[in-house]
This record gives C-alpha cells, structure tokens and sequence, in this order.
C-alpha cells in the first residue's frame, strides 16, 4: 500500500511537469499565433486606408480606381480572416491555461490525500493498532479511492471544456474566413455592377 501512495504521488508530480512543459510550448504557439494574426490585422487595415484615400482622389480615373477597390476588398478580407485567426489563438490560450490550472487542481488533491493518509497511519501507530490490517488499511483505501475518482472526474471536467475550446477556436477562425470571402464576394459584384 505504501508502494501505491508513493507511486500516487510521483504520478502527481511528474504529470504536473509533462503538464506545464507542453503548456508552456502551447502558450508560447499561441501566443506566436495571435502575434502574427493581429500584425496581419494591422497591415490589412493600413493599406486598406491608404489604397482607399489613393482611390478617393483618382476617383476620375476609372481603371486605376477599380483596381484600387479591387485592393481594398482583398486587404478587408485579409484583415477579417486575420481577426478570425487572432480570436481563435486567444481561445487556444484560455484552454491551455485551463489545462494548467487542472494539473495544479489534481497536485493538491494528491498531495492532501497523502498527507491524510499520513496523519491517520500516525494516529493509528501511536494508538497501537497495526497499519497492514483492519480499520488502519480501510481508511487508507478510502482515502485512495476518494481520490482517484476526484482527480478522474476533475480530469473527465477539464477535457469536455477542451473540446468545447477548440470547437470555439474553429469557428471563430471559419467566422472569419467567411467575412473574408463575403468581402470579397462584394468587392467582386461592385466590380461586375460597375463594368457589367
């Protein structure tokens, strides 16, 4: 029984580690990922202002000025696909975040089982009553039972809301990619209006 708390217990831990190592490496893709989406966002926006103040005093100048629109319809969707990618990146951010916090949650569990356990086999050792068998040993398997089903449930938790994070992620990213392609849509019917 003692081999089984000791291995709980390095379980806890190393899991907390593997945990915070891939956290830290999804945290830092994230972050990666929002960076250059809202770089991209930014990009977007500017030369969509500049090509349309360009388009707005070559109004006279059909040909220049639809292409100049033309310009302005492509960079409107590349910044609404860019918002989409960034929004998607602060969600990722949030479930890894979440996964954090869970094998934090789990660690403590793990760690106030252990120390009950302790205290009960000391109390049990110093009232004379043999730790191997009877009430001293059904308190421990309690006590390890109790926990595992905390942790498995807490666990069981935390992967629906993971799957309800990327489920986010994806369609703030296709909400984005379809403002992107309507944008362009338009841009391509005021364009077909204007020669058609």
């Amino acid at each position: 029984m003692e081999m089984a708390i000791a291995a709980l217990g390095s379980l806890a831990a190393g899991g907390t580690a593997a945990a915070g190592t891939a956290a830290a490496a999804g945290t830092a893709a994230a972050a990666g990922t929002a960076a250059a989406a809202g770089t991209a966002a930014s990009a977007a926006t500017g030369l969509s202002s500049l090509f349309s103040t360009i388009g707005g005093g070559l109004g006279g100048l059909g040909g220049v000025s639809s292409i100049l629109s033309g310009g302005v319809s492509v960079l409107s969707a590349m910044r609404q696909m860019a918002a989409g990618e960034e929004k998607a990146a602060e969600i990722q951010t949030k479930a890894i975040d979440d996964r954090m916090q869970g094998a934090q949650r789990r660690r403590q569990m793990t760690r106030e089982a252990i120390d009950l356990i302790g205290g009960n086999d000391v109390a049990a050792a110093a009232a004379g009553i043999d730790l191997g068998y009877g009430q001293a040993a059904d308190a421990r398997s309690r006590v390890l039972d109790d926990v595992l089903m905390e942790t498995q449930i807490d666990r069981q938790q935390e992967d629906a809301r993971t799957m309800n994070y990327k489920r986010m992620a994806r369609r703030a990213r296709k909400s984005g990619q379809l403002s992107g392609f309507l944008s362009l849509a338009e841009g391509g019917l005021g364009l077909a209006e204007r020669y058609g």
